[in-house]
């Protein structure tokens, strides 16, 4: 079975470091784009399921449902919101 290599040993494989000399790029450079990479890879990802799971939580708890008239005694002006503007 193949595993994707860590940075470790991507830096390291003898394979990269031909075609990355070849590139003119250093092993510096390589390192701080690898780690530049998987962190962006990374903040994605932790974005893309935080937005599944708010869509989750809402779905669940029927939040599409909602219609909540806003409160009569306060002026519409000062009610402002994302579940009042569903009203």
């Amino acid at each position: 079975m193949f595993r994707d290599l860590t940075l470790h040993q991507a830096i390291q494989d003898p394979l990269i470091a031909q075609m990355r000399k070849a590139d003119g790029i250093g092993m510096e450079e390589f390192a701080t784009f690898l780690m530049k990479a998987a962190d962006h890879y990374r903040v994605t990802e932790l974005e893309s399921l935080q937005r599944r799971r708010v869509d989750q939580f809402y779905r669940l708890i029927g939040a599409g449902d909602i219609h909540m008239p806003p409160p009569r005694d306060v002026p519409r002006h000062v009610v402002k919101g994302p579940i009042w503007d569903l009203c």
